[in-house]
């Protein structure tokens, strides 16, 4: 198998980064190589540019302007707002209308199933209506066979810590009792029958009678996987109110969605998708000659490791100290440990990672490890993108850079 570019990993960096290859030329031949299928796992689907400035209080409103305020070796500020926009279009076009966000520099407020506000640059469509910069009140209703999702809980931290006016119950959905949360999308989307009833009509007519006053409703996001925007509209003109999902835990049926959405990007631009593990890599004066995965040899010009941060196993620890186990690239990690000694505390593990160079190489001894690898997302060192709520846009674009510099050059 040989490639222009070969993306090893996944996660919203490595689709980034065959997507921005393909557009740098729309002929090359990428190939993505997925060495998890769970990744998007754990994604919300709800991506956050950068939600917090270090030391203010509150949310920031125009995270595009607030990058121009960061410190001068902040990933962001290393590659430019110009990068940062075309990644956000990049996104924009992979997702089409199943995202919002595009239309405002301003960031969301969105709810979540604790009770918080968490700010977003992009949201999925399904949980536009729940965004609370909106001043019509709200109800969210959980369902008694999805525990993740204390609907009662959520309403009232949301009432005492936002001008929102929240209410929340939890109601027994028209669900068999056996049924596991992962299976709940699947009976939606084929809207089975349930006791001689549509599930999706039983699910209105349950939830009719907890209804108010209030004109939007958010539900857990479990409405459905292939069928999401149909199983939503039905619901909402059977109890004339706007309908949104609320993100769970994992695993997350937004962030499934979102990877079917770059997973169908990347196919129809002619890239290449598959699920592998690679096992070896072999170099020759300097650069990546090919790796073997799963018993296959791949050939190609430049790399992209996207393989994920100590979470996703794309950083680990032994020993020898911390590094990246895929091409063998040093780490570097702050202080002495992973973990911080305090619960909920600035943990190291955050920001270990692989340092790179202004062409995304990354590094060893203040060289390139290899003339054709460049590095992506997580995997790479970086501030406490939790903290400063930049998760999913430090992936975005850092992919972004990363597959058009792999593409420049190979």
């Amino acid at each position: 198998m040989s490639d222009d570019v070969l993306v090893v990993g996944g996660g919203i960096e490595g689709y980034a980064a065959a997507l921005s290859a393909l557009e740098t030329d729309s002929a090359a031949s990428v190939r993505l190589l997925r060495q998890r299928s769970d990744r998007f796992q754990t994604e919300t689907g709800l991506v956050d540019l950068l939600g917090y400035e270090p030391d203010e209080d509150g949310p920031v409103d125009r995270p595009l302007a607030a990058i121009e305020r960061l410190q001068e070796d902040h990933p962001y500020s290393r590659l430019g707002l110009d990068t940062v926009s075309a990644a956000l279009e990049l996104f924009d076009t992979a997702t089409g209308d199943q995202y919002s966000g595009a239309e405002t520099e301003t960031n969301a407020l969105l709810p979540t199933a604790v009770g918080r506000l968490t700010p977003a640059v992009r949201y999925p469509e399904s949980a536009a209506a729940g965004v609370a910069s909106g001043a019509d009140s709200m109800r969210l209703v959980g369902f008694e066979s999805i525990p993740d999702f204390d609907a009662e809980l959520a309403a009232n931290r949301l009432n005492n810590e936002t001008p929102l006016s929240v209410t929340g119950r939890t109601v027994r959905a028209p669900l068999p009792a056996d049924l596991d949360r992962t299976e709940i999308p699947e009976i939606l989307d084929q809207n089975r029958s349930v006791d001689g009833q549509p599930i999706r009509a039983a699910l209105a007519e349950k939830l009719q009678p907890t209804l108010d006053v209030e004109p939007r409703v958010g539900l857990p996001a479990v409405l459905g996987q292939t069928e999401a925007p149909a199983i939503r509209t039905a619901l909402e003109e059977a109890l004339h109110v706007s309908v949104f999902e609320v993100p769970l835990g994992p695993p997350s049926l937004p962030g499934q969605r979102l990877e079917s959405l770059l997973s169908a990007a990347v196919r129809s631009r002619g890239g290449t998708i598959e699920e592998s593990v690679v096992s070896d890599v072999e170099e020759d004066d300097s650069r990546i000659t090919s790796v073997t995965a799963d018993g296959q040899q791949y050939d190609a010009d430049s790399y992209v490791l996207a393989t994920g941060g100590v979470e996703a196993g794309g950083v680990v620890t032994d020993s020898a100290g911390v590094g990246e186990p895929v091409f063998g690239c040093p780490a570097s990690l702050p202080g002495d440990r992973l973990v911080g000694r305090e619960f909920l505390s600035d943990h190291p593990a955050v920001r270990a990672g692989v340092e790179v160079d202004d062409r995304r190489r990354p590094l060893e001894g203040g060289s390139a490890v290899a003339e054709n690898l460049y590095g992506a997302g997580r995997v790479l060192a970086s501030p406490n993108v939790v903290a400063e709520g930049s998760v999913g846009g430090f992936a975005l674009v850092t992919g972004y850079a990363a597959g058009q510099r792999a593409l420049e050059q190979s």
